[in-house]
């Protein structure tokens, strides 16, 4: 992961807003979570853990299930 996003958590939040993500607030699990809809009605999530003391920092795109 860039080290520039993964330390600015804003940066990330910018970019993704620019790109038309909406904000996921669901995600529990410390990270940070955006939903795109790059196609017509299949979201496209990106999730982002920012790095901390033991771990560097990572992120996962999950598709929504009706993308075959």
């Amino acid at each position: 992961m860039d080290k520039k996003i993964s330390n600015d958590i804003e940066k990330l939040e910018r970019a993704a807003f620019k790109l038309g993500a909406k904000k996921d607030d669901v995600l529990v699990s410390g990270g940070l979570s955006f939903i795109f809809e790059p196609l017509k009605h299949i979201p496209v999530q990106l999730v982002f853990y920012p790095a901390d003391d033991e771990f560097s920092a990572g992120g996962s795109i999950l598709l929504d299930a009706s993308a075959t």
